[in-house]
C-alpha cells in the first residue's frame, strides 16, 4: 500500500513539474526548446507497476541516453535511426520527412532551423549552434508546410487572366462520407450532388476537388466528371491556377485544365507565391520557375525562401545570402552573412558581425550596428 501511495505522489509531482515547464513556454501542446518529459507507467501484473521512465532513447552505437528527437549521438556522433512520424490529421504512420499523408493526403508541418551566422542546420532544443556557437535566438526558421499561414496569399494578375482561374469558393460542395464508407459531395442543404463512390475526398477549391481511388489521387469537376483521373501519388489543392503533383519520387505541376505545366521531374517543389515557385533539382540546388514553366533563376542555391514583398531570400553554397528580384536579377548579390525574408517592406541582414535592415530598393533603413536583431 505504501508503495502505491509513493507512486501516486511521484506521478502527481512529475505532472506538476511538466505543467510548470509548459506554462513558462506560453504555448499549448508545443513546448519550444523546453524539454517536457511525461512519466509513462507500464503494467506488469494486476495492481503493480514498473518504475516510470523518461522518454529517452539510447545511441545505437555507444548506448548513451539521448533525447527522443536526437538525430546524432552527443558522445560518439553516430547518426540515429529517424524518429517515427505520424500524420497530423489522421495519425497514420509516415516515412520521415514526408510532406503529405499517404492515407488522407493532409500536408504535414515541417520546420527547419538554420544558424544565422554559419548556416548550419539546428536541431530542436539547441540553445547554441554546434558549429560556431551562435545563440539560437538569432536564428531564422524555414517553414515548409506552414508557409501558407506566414505568407499572405496573393494571386498574380497576369496568371489569373491567362489561366482563367475560377473563384476559390465558386463551388461550395462539401466532401462527406456516405453510409457505404465511401466519400461524395453534398450541397448546402446536405443533399447528395455527387454520389459517394470515392475512397476519400476533399472539399472543392478553385473549381476542383481532390479525390482518391485505389490509393491514387486525382481531381474532379463540380459536375462529378474527372478533371484528371487518379494517377498521382500525392497532390495539393490548386493555387494561382496551378497544382503540385507527384508521381513516384518526382514532383511537377498541372494547370487548371488538367494538362501538365511541368511533368514530374523535381526533387521538391512549392506552391506558387507572388507569381513564382521555388523548386529543387538535386544536386544543383534550389531555383525559381515562372507560371509558364520556364526558369526565373535556374537551380543553384543551397537554401531559398518564397518571394515576399517582391523579393526572395537565397543562400549560395558558400553560405552567403542575397535577394532575388522578380526579373531574376539580384537586389543584393549573395555577400551577406545572414538575411531574412522581407516583411512590411524591410529585410533583416547581417554584415560581418552586425545586424541591420534594408529597404526594398536595397538602401539601408538602419545600417548594420546591432549585435542581434
Amino acid at each position: 500500500m505504501h508503495i502505491h501511495i509513493a507512486w501516486v505522489f511521484y506521478f502527481a509531482c512529475s505532472m506538476m513539474q511538466g505543467i510548470a515547464k509548459a506554462s513558462r513556454c506560453g504555448t499549448s501542446g508545443e513546448f519550444g526548446t523546453t524539454l517536457f518529459y511525461i512519466p509513462v507507467p507500464t503494467m506488469v501484473s494486476a495492481g503493480t507497476f514498473t518504475p516510470y521512465k523518461l522518454l529517452m532513447k539510447k545511441c545505437i552505437s555507444c548506448g548513451t541516453e539521448l533525447d527522443d528527437k536526437a538525430m546524432f549521438c552527443v558522445e560518439c556522433g553516430t547518426k540515429q535511426p529517424p524518429q517515427e512520424t505520424k500524420c497530423i490529421q489522421c495519425g497514420a504512420k509516415l516515412q520521415p520527412g514526408a510532406k503529405f499523408c499517404t492515407e488522407c493526403g493532409a500536408k504535414q508541418m515541417v520546420k527547419k532551423h538554420f544558424c544565422a551566422n554559419c548556416g548550419a542546420e539546428l536541431k530542436d532544443g539547441m540553445k547554441f549552434c554546434v558549429e560556431c556557437g551562435t545563440p539560437t535566438h538569432n536564428n531564422q526558421t524555414e517553414t515548409s508546410s506552414e508557409k501558407s499561414t506566414l505568407v499572405e496569399e496573393k494571386v498574380h494578375e497576369t496568371l489569373v487572366e491567362s489561366a482563367n482561374i475560377p473563384d476559390k469558393d465558386e463551388c461550395n460542395y462539401e466532401a462527406k462520407e456516405g453510409s457505404n464508407g465511401k466519400y461524395g459531395f453534398v450541397n448546402e442543404d446536405d443533399e447528395w450532388v455527387i454520389d459517394p463512390n470515392f475512397e476519400k475526398a476533399w472539399d472543392f477549391c478553385y473549381g476542383a476537388a481532390v479525390v482518391r481511388q485505389n490509393k491514387k489521387y486525382g481531381y474532379i469537376k463540380p459536375d462529378g466528371s474527372y478533371l484528371v483521373e487518379p494517377k498521382f501519388d500525392s497532390v495539393c489543392d490548386f493555387s494561382e491556377g496551378l497544382a503540385v503533383i507527384k508521381i513516384d519520387d518526382e514532383w511537377g505541376y498541372i494547370k487548371s485544365d488538367g494538362s501538365y505545366l511541368i511533368e514530374p521531374k523535381f526533387d521538391d517543389v512549392e506552391d506558387f507565391c507572388e507569381g513564382f515557385a521555388r523548386v529543387e533539382d538535386y544536386p544543383a540546388g534550389y531555383g525559381y520557375i515562372k507560371p509558364d514553366g520556364s526558369y526565373l533563376v535556374e537551380p543553384q542555391f543551397d537554401y531559398a525562401e518564397d518571394f515576399s514583398n517582391g523579393l526572395a531570400c537565397v543562400r549560395l553554397k558558400n553560405q552567403k545570402y542575397g535577394y532575388v528580384k522578380p526579373d531574376g536579377s539580384y537586389l543584393f548579390e549573395p555577400t551577406l552573412n545572414s538575411a531574412d525574408s522581407f516583411c512590411e517592406g524591410l529585410g533583416c541582414i547581417k554584415v560581418d558581425d552586425k545586424y541591420g535592415y534594408i529597404k526594398s530598393d536595397g538602401s539601408y533603413f538602419i545600417a548594420p550596428m546591432f549585435k542581434s536583431a
